[in-house]
């Protein structure tokens, strides 16, 4: 297992604890409201992208693990979209115990991605043949 699918491991997991936090938190939600019905919950701006977030992490880290092409793309557009909620939380002015797990998590995801990006560059150009531009005249 080279380090890119080892990056690929850690972002599967990394989307499959998103989803487990989103599922939870709307479980919570959702037990502790009684005027609110599960398809208005899941319309929220933030749960959407929570939710597009973590599916896309975990696809990433599953293109990424099977050596697909495309899973360093997925990985930043979920970066991208938990980048927006950890934004949303700090906008609104809480506690650092609020918003400290998703700017933790946005540092992880956004290394992951960095480094599916990095990686797949150096495996590109050690691929590609030499070409002498002498030899090409």
């Amino acid at each position: 297992m080279n380090i890119r699918q080892c990056c690929g491991f850690g972002l599967g997991l990394l989307g499959t604890w998103f989803m487990w936090q989103v599922g939870v938190g709307l479980a919570h939600f959702i037990h502790s409201t009684y005027n609110v019905t599960i398809p208005a919950a899941l319309m929220d701006p933030a749960v959407t992208l929570r939710i597009s977030s973590a599916l896309a992490a975990f696809l990433a880290g599953l293109a990424a693990l099977t050596e697909r092409k495309g899973g360093a793309w997925l990985a930043g557009l979920s970066t991208f979209m938990f980048a927006c909620v950890a934004l949303g939380v700090l906008q609104g002015r809480h506690d650092i115990s609020v918003w400290r797990d998703d700017y933790l998590s946005l540092s992880i995801l956004t290394i992951l991605f960095l480094a599916l990006v990095v990686l797949r560059r150096n495996s590109d150009e050690i691929d590609q043949p030499m070409h002498d531009p002498v030899e090409a005249s």
